[in-house]
């Protein structure tokens, strides 16, 4: 091979990364903007969508000036923590299911009204207008929160998102509790 078959194959080689970065440079800041807007990713052990779902949550629910439940969920700081979070999850989960389904058999008309799953009760209530259409979607948004927790196999969220959904909880909690007590 002559020097310039050399020069030439080199060139062909790093046409693409070369390409890339320059592209990669010129666009740095949209690139950046879109990173920022990524709602699901690992890195090593880090999985940030249940935070960036949870944060979302949460920050929807601040204008819904959630009342305080009337048994606040006794779930200790320790067990939010342990390197099994998705227990605070499903703990937080099935009390909201409980308040739920409570009354949601409270609003059914009759037997054949009561709900058979947590969706069909959210579709009862939010057919029969008892809660606003903004708790039907914090309570959807907790239930596909607790579905990924379920059913994700590497799920290990950070301690202060599982703290986070455990409040929105709780909070949505005492709003059921409150419409349950004026049905």
């Amino acid at each position: 091979m002559d020097a310039l078959s050399f020069t030439v194959e080199i060139f062909k080689a790093a046409a693409w990364p070369v390409a890339t970065l320059v592209v990669a440079l010129l666009f740095r800041r949209e690139i950046r903007t879109l990173l920022g807007r990524t709602r699901r990713g690992k890195v090593g052990p880090a999985e940030f969508e249940f935070e960036e779902t949870v944060r979302a949550v949460a920050s929807d629910a601040k204008g819904l000036n959630l009342p305080a439940p009337a048994a606040p969920l006794a779930l200790p700081k320790v067990v939010v923590q342990s390197a099994e979070p998705r227990a605070a999850i499903l703990q937080a989960w099935v009390e909201v299911e409980d308040a739920l389904n409570h009354l949601a058999y409270a609003e059914a008309p009759d037997a054949r009204a009561l709900p058979g799953s947590t969706y069909a009760a959210i579709r009862l209530l939010a057919n029969s207008g008892v809660i606003g259409p903004e708790y039907i979607a914090l309570l959807n948004d907790l239930r596909t929160l607790r579905n990924q927790a379920v059913h994700e196999l590497e799920f290990k969220p950070s301690a202060e998102s599982v703290l986070a959904y455990v409040k929105l909880a709780n909070d949505l909690i005492g709003v059921l509790q409150r419409a349950a007590e004026a049905a």
